[in-house]
């Protein structure tokens, strides 16, 4: 049908022509497709077509340019745009920290307290959550009694929102820190580091170098890498799992991986895979060094 379409109107009785379509499906079907500006309603049932026809059959590949920018009309990406508007920025990080409540706690997916045991080096943390927001991850086990140091890394203006909120106790130290640089001195050799959807929104190239800064932290026979992601499965995988990725594609360019793809990305950094543990459409990653 839409291929029908060009500069000069037609109806829905023209576009159903020459098909074995219900010409009532086909009536209503370029309304809703002309609400979401794909086509164009210029009358009464009638239709043309527009320039988002002409935009290329690929994958999205540049952050820059991407449906968000055009529906923002501006050419930076999405996390700047959260950076240089505080509304913005401060709407999104409430929002996951409310998603982060409605959801299974990684918690309730990995067996923590088995894994991670009792064996903990004092000088090191015991868990580094990394770009953990306003601390919703730690809150959960700050209740509990853990054997060391939990330790909120974000960027410094949302440190600076996490202190202010009151919500985080003692127990949790946030420290300034930007993933796409090595992890400070203080968070070296930790037991755990820790991160819950951070990778899906990043190309494998960027991903590269955030797991390399965290490797290179990392303790041999010591320390564990923790990834609370999304995985697709390689066959049936869940509508819900499949409609992320197309959110992931048009709003930062980046996809949901399927296992295979997370064990190249973290296999080309030099870590390996213990276990993923799932429970239903969630799951967790552990992985050491290789």
């Amino acid at each position: 049908m839409l291929q029908k379409l060009g500069q000069e109107p037609q109806s829905s009785e023209q576009l159903t022509a020459g098909t074995k379509a219900d010409p009532v499906l086909v009536s209503r079907a370029p309304k809703y497709i002309a609400a979401n500006g794909i086509i164009k309603e210029v009358g009464r049932g009638s239709y043309v077509g527009t320039q988002f026809l002409c935009q290329p059959e690929q994958v999205p590949l540049d952050a820059n340019h991407s449906p968000v920018q055009y529906g923002l009309r501006t050419d930076k990406p999405f996390f700047s745009i959260l950076r240089d508007n505080a509304r913005l920025g401060k709407g999104f990080n409430s929002f996951m920290a409310g998603y982060a409540k409605a959801r299974p706690q990684w918690t309730e997916v990995y067996p923590y307290k088995e894994r991670l045991g009792e064996d903990t080096d004092a000088s090191a943390p015991w868990l580094v959550d990394v770009g953990g927001g306003l601390g919703h991850e730690l809150l959960g086990l700050a209740l509990e009694n853990v054997p060391g140091r939990l330790v909120l890394q974000d960027l410094s203006a949302v440190i600076e929102e996490a202190k202010s909120s009151g919500n985080l106790p003692k127990i949790i130290e946030a420290i300034p820190h930007d993933f796409f640089t090595p992890q400070p001195a203080e968070c070296k050799g930790a037991k755990t580091y820790f991160m819950r959807l951070i990778l899906r929104d990043w190309p494998d190239a960027e991903c590269a170098t955030i797991l390399s800064h965290l490797r290179d932290a990392m303790a041999k026979d010591y320390s564990r890498l923790l990834i609370n992601e999304t995985i697709l499965r390689d066959v049936g995988a869940p509508w819900q799992l499949t409609s992320l990725d197309w959110t992931m594609m048009g709003m930062l360019v980046n996809r949901e991986r399927a296992e295979s793809q997370w064990r190249q990305i973290l296999n080309d950094a030099g870590l390996k895979i213990i276990k993923i543990y799932y429970k239903g459409i969630k799951s967790v990653i552990e992985a050491t060094l290789a």
